[in-house]
């Protein structure tokens, strides 16, 4: 079997994705951009990551999961080699977003390995849904930890990196959701991290948009991933996070006279 067959067969094997869906149209302005993606074991940020291996960019992806981690940089490598017929330059960092300064040191060491940087994608995100009342205090902390201080820190290291890079694409994508739209019961403290995120994705791009810096936040709505209360929800009728890394894609090839500041997707059909 050649190594095109293995990667043939590694693809269709794969659960995850419909890769029909994630090759879609030739991404070929984006090759060798140098990307760093959080979040990136499973789900939205799995997806994110193979589409941009398909499209010929160089990848730094962070998870807490290596075992998971893993499996992504396999699929990633198989689709890059199968549909974009270039070898997917692929570095990875198992690392807790909460440890600030290790997360740190990794975003050194992996904009190092890359190179440079030209687009940091936030992916990594928790999930809760209780009321104020019965929240323990280290839930809290560990929401506003994942969900906003991480993008804070990552943010404040790339923008000097992304104002010096020169390259014709530069951008922060936020993957936030629609709860940053939107409120619901047991959801505040989700919420309130959310709205936050949306309001930092915002000032940013405010921040930066002379240096021609893209800043986006994409805000999904129901999507089949493994938060928990998706359990009881028609996981067919869903987002799938092929759908959310499309959005991604667009954003980078995105002409660079504007830019899309939000992006809110749902389902076309009511998942409930």
């Amino acid at each position: 079997m050649t190594e095109r067959s293995e990667n043939l067969q590694t693809i269709r094997e794969s659960e995850d994705f419909d890769f029909e869906r994630l090759i879609g149209r030739k991404a070929n302005n984006l090759q060798s951009l140098r990307v760093i993606l959080t979040g990136a074991s499973r789900g939205i940020g799995r997806a994110i990551a193979v589409r941009l291996a398909i499209a010929g960019c160089n990848l730094a992806l962070f998870a807490r999961d290596a075992e998971a981690l893993e499996e992504t940089v396999d699929l990633c490598r198989a689709a890059s080699h199968v549909y974009s017929f270039k070898k997917a330059n692929i570095s990875t960092f198992i690392c807790d977003v909460t440890d600030t300064k290790y997360l740190a040191d990794c975003f050194d060491a992996a904009t190092d390995d890359l190179g440079g940087l030209d687009v940091l994608i936030n992916n990594a995100g928790i999930a809760l849904r209780t009321d104020i009342g019965s929240a323990l205090p280290h839930q809290i902390d560990s929401l506003i930890d994942v969900n906003l201080k991480s993008v804070m820190h990552l943010s404040r290291q790339a923008v000097p990196l992304l104002r010096k890079s020169g390259g014709a694409t530069r951008a922060i994508i936020n993957i936030s959701s629609i709860a940053g739209q939107q409120t619901y019961r047991g959801g505040g403290l989700y919420c309130a991290t959310k709205w936050g995120l949306q309001g930092f994705t915002q000032a940013l791009f405010k921040d930066v948009r002379e240096d021609g810096i893209k800043v986006s936040s994409i805000c999904p709505g129901y999507t089949n991933t493994a938060i928990n209360w998706n359990k009881d929800r028609d996981l067919s009728k869903m987002l799938q996070p092929e759908d959310v890394a499309e959005a991604a894609i667009w954003v980078l090839q995105y002409p660079n006279n504007g830019c899309p500041r939000e992006i809110v997707i749902e389902a076309q059909k009511d998942p409930r």
